[in-house]
């Protein structure tokens, strides 16, 4: 599964912030050139994108590109090109447009052998393979929705304590028939084994297929809302709006966490305080920020929801349980959170991933 317990590995560089029409409807646009680091000349065809969206396009022969139609949030741009190495910039929006001026890339100075597509693979490495897979699809999936074109790139690279990891990077086209997307996963560091926990971290890009039919189209949209419905994202848009209890949802402040890592809490201290529409604990607080589209959430301890909506595979109640460091947070009006590297996540929603994934400018029903 993906790690979502270890979530600033992750969503950091997956996040898109992107604020509802009703509070921020602003359409932003990131413009820029991008040219070869020794010579100052421009590189065309590059491929740039905003990770974790369907937003990207090629810069021109002048090495130019735009993204337009955003809204305001906090991206991470990605570069790549195969003579070049990656490269990455954080961007922010919040009142304007962005230039970000002049992208050097640096020549790859990796020398490439030319190797046979459908080569061999030993039995080791499908057995790398399968973990791996399973570790990126999480626990509910349909093998026959999900297909790898291309695992073949995928070079492990065998770990002295007996897990892997990566050899190089490497980017995986994903085929999704079940959200209907296609997905581009740059790869850049992962582990599978016993002595941490697996993780994941890597550059998504989200491509729409083209449904076959009407039939089709509409079972699509129904399971792109199913996947948004129960979400991290979800949850928050409705908390911060106070009406989580319409959708689903039971939402508390606790200490007690059956993921808890430290152990640090005394079961005879234990609370739980339900967190309604008309009644938020002390322990819990939404404020207002100087910009009318983030709320500031601030929590010591954890935040804890039930999902009523939707059973585990077992006929369990959704449960997830949300930790902040440094006891704050914040979140945009549509549910997505400011900065994820402040916050880890424990039950549920750790056992989902890129196949429930969907981009972070899809907009469900309820945002």
């Amino acid at each position: 599964m993906i790690n979502r317990s270890n979530i600033r590995n992750l969503i950091t560089i997956l996040v898109l912030i992107c604020t509802s029409e009703t509070s921020f409807g602003q359409s932003l646009t990131i413009i820029g050139t991008v040219k070869d680091s020794l010579t100052n000349t421009p590189i065309a065809v590059c491929n740039v994108y905003l990770s974790g969206t369907t937003k990207g396009v090629s810069t021109d022969k002048e090495g130019k590109f735009k993204i337009d139609g955003l809204k305001p949030g906090n991206y991470t741009l990605v570069i790549s090109h195969v003579s070049y190495q990656f490269s990455i910039r954080d961007v922010l929006l919040l009142n304007g447009n962005k230039d970000i001026g002049t992208v050097a890339l640096l020549e790859e100075t990796t020398e490439f052998e030319e190797v046979e597509v459908k080569r061999k693979k030993d039995r080791m490495w499908e057995r790398q393979w399968r973990q791996f897979k399973k570790m990126m699809l999480g626990r509910n999936y349909d093998e026959k929705k999900i297909k790898f074109v291309n695992a073949y790139v995928a070079e492990f690279l065998r770990m002295k304590d007996g897990g892997f990891t990566k050899d190089e990077p490497f980017t995986l086209e994903i085929l999704n028939t079940h959200t209907g997307y296609r997905v581009y996963y740059d790869v850049q560091q992962f582990y599978v084994g016993r002595k941490y926990e697996p993780f994941i971290t890597g550059y998504s890009k989200f491509e729409e297929l083209e449904p076959e039919s009407e039939l089709q189209k509409a079972e699509w949209e129904k399971n792109r809302q199913d996947a948004h419905n129960g979400s991290l994202r979800h949850f928050f848009y409705n908390i911060i709006n106070k009406i989580q209890d319409d959708n689903g949802y039971e939402a508390y402040i606790t200490n007690d966490a059956p993921f808890d890592p430290d152990g640090i809490y005394v079961k005879k201290n234990i609370f739980k305080k339900r967190i309604r529409k008309d009644s938020i604990p002390f322990r819990f607080k939404i404020e207002d920020t100087k910009y009318p589209f983030i709320k500031k959430l601030t929590f010591k301890d954890y935040l804890h929801f039930e999902y009523w909506y939707e059973a585990t595979n077992e006929g369990q109640t959704q449960k997830t349980w949300i930790k902040a460091e440094n006891d704050v947070i914040y979140v945009f009006d549509n549910g997505v959170i400011l900065d994820p590297t402040m916050v880890k996540l424990y039950g549920y929603l750790t056992q989902e991933g890129i196949y429930q994934m969907l981009p972070f400018d899809y907009e469900g029903k309820d945002n």
